[in-house]
């Protein structure tokens, strides 16, 4: 049996009507492989807001790995001021 290649947590693009256009992003929140004498289906539940989930049957066209978030920039870190010289002294009064 092949490995599944979805997981619980993993960002995904699905076509909801299953047309394999206009994917949706969401987030796996089930992963499983359903037995029977014939054959096995992979399956995936997928959350897109709470309470609006849809089984997914593992097709390329509708089912695909969201793409990575671009690294954050690094942040800009402004130097800190260089602390004033002390006050030099007057010269001594002759």
């Amino acid at each position: 049996m092949a490995e599944h290649p979805y997981s619980v947590g993993d960002r995904v693009l699905v076509s909801r009507d299953l047309s394999g256009e206009e994917h949706v992003e969401g987030l796996v929140v089930d992963a499983f492989t359903v037995l029977t004498a014939e054959q096995s289906v992979m399956q995936v539940i997928v959350e897109f807001g709470p309470g609006d989930r849809q089984f997914v049957v593992i097709d390329d066209n509708v089912i695909q790995p969201a793409p990575a978030d671009p690294a954050p920039a690094p942040a800009e870190i402004e130097p800190a001021p260089a602390p004033a010289a002390p006050p030099v002294p007057p010269p001594p009064a002759t």
